[in-house]
Parts: C-alpha cells; structure tokens; sequence
C-alpha cells in the first residue's frame, strides 16, 4: 500500500511540476521552453530522489545531514568512447582546459566521462546550476591552460614508471589488438591535438553526451528538484545513448609475462589479474569484492612461503564498467629480495600465486576467512555510504553503469547476506584454464622479456594519466595511459 502511495505522489508530483514550473530567470535560452518533467523517481533504500527531464537529462537528489554546503556532481558519459582514434586523450585536454565564466566548476576526465563538480551555500545552487547551463551551451577553452596541459602530457607520454609499465604489460595480455581504445596515446598524436579542435569537439560532446546530475548535501530535496528543474531544463535536447556498441571488448586468456623496467635494485614487482564480473551484475561483483579480499590473503601467505619481505600488498576488484566483459580482479605485491636473486624470486612467487589461486578455487573459500572478509567489506561500506563524494560519484554514474540507483545504497545489507557459495562461485573462475594472468617486474632498463612458456613480447605501458595517481594495473586504463579511478561503488 505505502508502495503503491509513493508512486501515485511521484505522478502527481512530475506531472504538477512539468506544468507549472517555469525557466529560471538568467537561464541561457537555448530555444525552446524549458524541458517538462518525463519521470520523477523515489529511491527509498538510497534515500534519493530522481528526476528524468524531456531534454534527456536526469537529476539525482540526495540530503545529508551535517553537510557544510552542497555538492554539485555532473557526468557527460561516454566522451572517451566517442573520441576518434586519432584524438584520444582529447577529452582530457579539454578537462584541463574548459573555462568556466564563474570559476566555481572544476572538470577532469575519467573513464566514465567529462565529470563537472561545483560546491556551493544552498542559496546559491540555481546561480551554479546556470554557470553549468552556460558551459553545457557554448563550452569555451582556454589557449594557455590548453597548451599547458598537452605539452605536460607530451612530456609524461614517454615515461614509464613501475605500475605503468606492469598495467601496459597486462593491458597487452588481457585484450590485445585493443590498446587503440584502451592503451594510452602517443607524445605525437598527443601533440598533433589543437585547441581550435578540441574546441569543436567540446562543443559537439556537451550537445550529445547524457548529462546526469547529482545534488547532494545541505538540501530540501524537493525545493532543490524545483531548481533544477527549472535551470536545467533549458539544456539542449540529446538522446540518452550509453554507446553499447563501442564497449564490447572482452578479456583474452591468460598468459605470463616478465618485464625488466623501472625498479629500485632489490626490488620485485608481481602483479595477477583474473576475471570479475560486470558493475551491473551487482551482487555478483559485490561477492568478487570479498573474493578480493580472500585473494589478498593468499598474496600474503605466497611471500611468507617464499621467505621475502613484502612492502606491498595489495588485491583490487575492478569489476566491469565502461567495458562490462573486461571485469578483472588484480593482486600486487611488491617485495624486497637479494639483487642477485630479482628473476628467480620474481618467478618463483608468481608460480606460488598461480598455484595457491588454483588451489582456493578448487576447494572454495574457508568459512573463517569469508567471514573476516565480509565483515571488513560491510564495514568499508558503511563507510563510504556515509561519505558525499561516494554519492557525488555513484549517482551520475548510475545509468551510464548499468546500475539501479536502489542498489546503491545496498551495499551493506547484500554483502552481509552474501553466501558462501556466492563467493565461490566468484573464486571458482580463478581455476578456469586461462583464467589467470601474471606479470613479473624486475630492475633494469626498459625492455621487455619473453614470455615464460614461450610465446612473443609483451611490451611495458607508458603514458601519461591526466594528472591522477599510479594505481594497480586495472582493466580500464583509458585515454590517459595509466589506469584512473572511475566510480568506486561498494
């Protein structure tokens, strides 16, 4: 019944609203009256509510309490994937580059999309949502900061240090032929990139891309929706596509590979990845999630076997997002050896890691294990459930993803109630002939090494992230060239 309530008020709601709320004052026309309000959506497990506008773009309203002002998050999705092959890294010059008439939004690229955030006081939110009209409307770039970012781009392409070396390395077992798409571009098509360009392309991107808005933070739900309905109904009209067809790229079988590159003498880097599901599987990529943290486990348990000291160790599951069929879960460890004994510490440990992976997949998850890791899963995300960038993130993502907005906030109950078997089904696939990949990093020069097994050359990955950190390798390195955080939901 109080299901049933919720949906009538959501009508009534959409339809009084695309009815009677007019264009805001000083918003840009950009022909047309403002758009009518198609949907408005009450998400009750994620305390969201959604609004899909007749213009194609939806808003996503989350309050929190003990917020100082309000968070602003807007994704245009798919920009990397519509980039020709000849201008990747392109929709990263015009994140550095995008001028913005008030100053408050800020831009980067992820391998989602063009992300745009601003943080505003409650009373400015229609003023910031209509600097965002404006730049959706004629997007302007600026010369210097353009130049700036493509020659420190130009720069960086060239450079290659121990993670982006092992993500090129696994980037190039995992899906080769694909590195077109996926791997980074070169200092010379880099620098063959013109603003003049970028800036025809800013302007086709901001015309057709979906636009999805999250406002999250010190809000009244319903007067904030009335804004933006309002403001963000004058955007240019586009369809909703999330560009299915440029994201079929599936993960190869596994292979080893050894690369000798940029390590401090003493060191070795080893570096697995196998499969994961898609992000919109959900639950099944929330079980790869504590799979990950079982494989953590057993990284460990393979450098205490082998008697060396680990610095690092780390498990990452990175299920499939822009590329659902390229979801992955990868281990590194970093250890400290004997220089004379870099090659066969290296070897040895990635033979351990293969062996003890095979072995977990063939017998299951212990029971005391699943439980520590799923208790320190639930307990990750409650936190994260309770941070604003998390929803300023998630939300805009959402439909680009493939992932219901009621899923979002989830996490804690679902991974919780996860079973034994759900989990091994996930480490189950880690036993599949092919399943598993390993790179092996040792000190030298630049160069790769054949592959053990026989077989050809696997090279090391180079390039340049757009600004962001090394990371583990993940299955998404996109137009920067070292991997980049995408949307991070638990």
């Amino acid at each position: 019944m109080r299901a049933r309530w919720v949906r009538l008020m959501a009508v009534t709601l959409a339809a009084s609203w695309g009815a009677l709320v007019p264009r805001a004052a000083g918003a840009p026309d950009v022909g047309g009256d403002a758009a009518s309000v198609v949907a408005l959506s009450v998400h009750r497990r994620a305390g969201v509510t959604s609004l899909e506008l007749s213009n194609g773009v939806h808003v996503h309203a989350r309050a929190m309490v003990g917020q100082p002002d309000v968070l602003i998050s807007v994704l245009l999705a798919g920009t990397e994937l519509r980039e020709l092959p000849s201008e990747r890294g392109m929709t990263g010059l015009i994140a550095a580059s995008l001028q913005e008439p008030s100053g408050s939004w800020t831009a980067r690229a992820t391998p989602e999309g063009l992300v745009l955030r601003a943080r505003c006081e409650p009373a400015d939110l229609a003023s910031t949502l209509r600097a965002l009209v404006a730049t959706l409307d004629r997007p302007e770039l600026d010369a210097v900061r353009f130049e700036l970012a493509r020659a420190e781009r130009v720069a960086l392409a060239g450079q290659s240090s121990a993670q982006r070396q092992v993500a090129g390395a696994m980037l190039g077992l995992i899906a080769p032929g694909a590195e077109g798409a996926l791997g980074p571009p070169t200092a010379e098509a880099l620098a063959a990139l013109t603003v003049e360009r970028a800036r025809v392309v800013a302007g086709d991107l901001a015309g057709v891309s979906a636009v999805d808005v999250a406002i999250v933070g010190q809000i009244q739900v319903q007067d904030a929706l009335r804004e933006a309905r309002a403001v963000l109904g004058a955007v240019r009209a586009r369809v909703r596509d999330r560009l299915d067809e440029r994201r079929g790229i599936e993960r190869e079988p596994g292979k080893d590979v050894e690369v000798v590159g940029r390590l401090p003498a003493g060191q070795v880097m080893v570096s697995v990845s196998v499969p994961a599901a898609s992000l919109a599987a959900l639950r099944q990529s929330r079980a790869g999630l504590i799979a990950a943290v079982l494989m953590e486990g057993e990284l460990r348990a393979s450098a205490r076997q082998a008697g060396v000291d680990a610095m690092l160790v780390v498990a990452s599951p990175l299920p499939g997002r822009v590329y659902p069929k390229l979801g992955l879960c990868v281990g590194t460890m970093l250890v400290r050896v004997e220089p004379e004994l870099a090659q066969q510490t290296g070897r040895k440990l990635a033979a351990s890691v293969r062996e003890r992976l095979t072995q977990v997949a063939a017998r299951g998850p212990e029971a005391e294990a699943l439980k520590a890791a799923r208790a320190l899963a639930v307990r990750e995300a409650h936190q994260r459930l309770g941070e604003r960038e998390y929803w300023g993130g998630a939300l805009p993502a959402a439909w680009f993803l493939g992932v219901h907005i009621d899923e979002l906030g989830e996490a804690p109950e679902v991974l919780a109630t996860l079973s034994i078997d759900e989990v091994a089904h996930e480490v189950s696939a880690w036993g599949r002939p092919g399943a598993v990949t390993t790179v092996v990093l040792w000190p030298g020069p630049a160069a790769a090494r054949g592959r053990v097994g026989g077989g050809g050359a696997a090279g090391g990955g180079g390039g340049d992230d757009g600004g962001e950190s090394d990371r583990v390798p993940t299955a998404e390195p996109g137009a920067g060239g070292v991997p980049r955080p995408g949307v991070s939901i638990p």
